[in-house]
């Protein structure tokens, strides 16, 4: 089960790496910081807000057992979202990109 036990949204004084899309959370971009505890595991999960706001939009975590969601989830509802609304040809050009770019187009689908 996981717990989170803060989430704030702050200013990266250095560059991090987003826990959901694995992109450069640049210094200077804000940023949310989640304090989390699964299963007795503490760690830290740091998120691009159109990450986060994303997961929302997308609704996945309609899909969280408890256990949380993971990264490998994320790229998946982004996946299976384009699939959804685009033909073959257009789902191949935008996958060809990389996930940065695909994320502010699901943005602007939304």
């Amino acid at each position: 089960m996981k717990d989170i036990l803060k989430i704030k949204n702050v200013k990266a004084r250095k560059e991090h790496i987003c826990s959901w899309c694995g992109g450069v959370i640049n210094k200077g971009e804000f940023y949310e910081n989640s304090t989390v505890v699964n299963d007795g595991s503490f760690y830290i999960w740091k998120a691009h807000l159109k990450c986060n706001e994303l997961t929302h939009k997308l609704d996945m975590w309609d899909c969280d057992d408890g256990d949380g969601l993971t990264s490998d989830d994320f790229g998946n509802c982004v996946l299976e979202f384009l699939y959804r609304e685009l033909n073959d040809e257009e789902y191949e050009k935008i996958t060809e990109k990389d996930l940065d770019e695909v994320i502010d187009i699901v943005l602007q689908m939304l």
